[in-house]
């Protein structure tokens, strides 16, 4: 392992051993230490004990289903270890590796170590039983962020609730909670309830009266009539003023009053009815250009959408950092070029493109475009490399790009030293691929495409989407 120490080892050259160093090149060298060796490395010395203590702050964010096999083994004992390092702790999978752990246990265990604990994603312990209510009431207490997912509570615990500090609360996939389980919970700054089948939408308002000042809200309505649509979005664009993050699901009826969120920068809207597709495409289109005349929305999320999305109003807002389109029409390579000239964008995910070759196109015209995964597309290795061609014309951001088939053919060598020259302009990533076969040659397949690249009778005028706005 090639360690770079920092200057002040430099003063060191006649060390006899580790500890004659300074504390803060031993901190330097603890740094690519993994968690398991720190912990078999306690004990040595009081020094180093108080070192290792030191440099467990950057385990402060533990997911049990990403840890590795060992560190599952102890987990007790490494939650013991980090103890008041531990900032966040996401418990998912904890219950199939540990089935006969009492839950009570854990909570008493994480209760007594992770003294500032802070946010807890716990999907998947049962707290019926009353000595996990007792247990979990005491950790709750001092959370800012708690996640419940699954079938592990109902409006039984509603109590554990009182006298906390709760910011942000999660609860989703459980069938039984009513809004009763939300009667203490007051003040959040974020709320997310989904696939909660008995919360209604003027359940979910009673949960809102107590929470005017979100920030963040999501809502998934189940069996929505237009009449409680109509209800929920009252409420919601009438009272929650400071909103600047909302996720809404199932809302199909007059959703461009959300635009009158004075301070909304992101919003995803998914759509799982069975609307008729014109009828969608007019609410979108409605929302679209009430969101122009504000023009400060960052992040906007269409998904399970069927139908065309008017590309010369959403074009209009310029300040669109982040775009996901799922669903809908095919994008064309004259929509594709209208995309690319949002000054901003910086995420773009479209379902679907006519035509691979459009890639370039928005490439061609978007300068600071980080990520880009189209998932119903094909390329092979020619096209990838007019692709990074592209990329080294101009100064830009190292791209990320995901597709889902990349043919290599017989290129298989050339295909990696391609990525490897050009690391510092393209990250790239295929949901499949084939190295064997003889690939699938782009070019011929779109032989308009240089004619309407370079078209300049094209039906379409740069400056009204170089980033005036009306």
């Amino acid at each position: 392992m090639n360690i770079p120490f920092p200057e002040s080892a430099l003063d060191h050259k006649n060390c006899q051993n580790l500890m004659s160093l300074k504390d803060d090149c031993l901190l330097h060298l603890l740094r690519y230490f993994e968690l398991l060796e720190l912990m078999d490395l306690q004990g040595v010395c009081c020094r180093l004990d108080n070192l290792i203590f030191r440099s467990r702050k950057r385990f402060g964010s533990i997911n049990f289903e990403d840890i590795s096999s060992g560190l599952k083994a102890k987990f007790m004992e490494v939650l013991q270890f980090l103890g008041s390092a531990v900032k966040s702790l996401n418990m998912e999978g904890f219950n199939k590796s540990y089935p006969n752990v009492e839950p009570s246990v854990i909570f008493e265990w994480i209760d007594t170590h992770c003294v500032y604990l802070e946010t807890f994603i716990n999907p998947s312990i049962d707290l019926h039983e009353i000595t996990a209510i007792q247990k979990f009431s005491s950790l709750v207490k001092r959370l800012k962020s708690l996640t419940l997912r699954g079938q592990i509570c109902d409006d039984s615990l509603a109590d554990i609730f009182e006298d906390t500090s709760l910011e942000e609360l999660e609860v989703c996939h459980n069938h039984d909670i009513t809004e009763s389980f939300f009667v203490h919970i007051s003040n959040l700054k974020s709320l997310k309830i989904s696939y909660c089948k008995k919360m209604s939408s003027n359940s979910l308002i009673e949960i809102l009266k107590n929470n005017l000042t979100l920030k963040t809200l999501t809502v998934y309505v189940h069996s929505q009539t237009i009449e409680g649509n109509d209800i929920l979005l009252n409420f919601i664009t009438n009272n929650l003023k400071d909103i600047e993050e909302l996720e809404i699901w199932s809302l199909c009826h007059n959703i461009y009053r959300l635009a009158d969120l004075p301070n909304l920068k992101t919003l995803k809207i998914g759509h799982t009815s069975n609307e008729r597709t014109d009828a969608m495409s007019q609410e979108i289109n409605k929302l679209l250009e009430k969101l122009k005349q504000r023009n400060i929305m960052e992040k906007l999320y269409f998904v399970g959408f069927e139908g065309r999305i008017n590309m010369d109003l959403l074009c209009k807002l310029t300040n669109l950092k982040v775009l996901f389109l799922n669903g809908g029409k095919a994008l064309t390579n004259a929509e594709m070029k209208k995309l690319g000239n949002l000054p901003n964008l910086e995420q773009f995910i479209p379902w679907e493109i006519k035509k691979v070759s459009s890639i370039l196109t928005l490439l061609k015209f978007s300068r600071k475009l980080e990520y880009l995964s189209v998932q119903s597309s094909d390329m092979d290795f020619e096209f990838l490399e007019k692709i990074i061609q592209i990329l080294n014309e101009v100064k830009r951001p190292k791209l990320t790009l995901i597709v889902d088939h990349f043919y290599a053919g017989q290129n298989v060598d050339r295909y990696h030293q391609l990525l490897e020259d050009n690391k510092h302009v393209i990250d790239f990533g295929c949901v499949w691929s084939d190295f064997e076969g003889y690939g699938q040659d782009f070019s011929d397949d779109d032989d308009d495409y240089y004619e309407d690249y370079y078209d300049e009778s094209d039906d379409y005028n740069e400056e009204q989407f170089s980033g005036s706005s009306d």
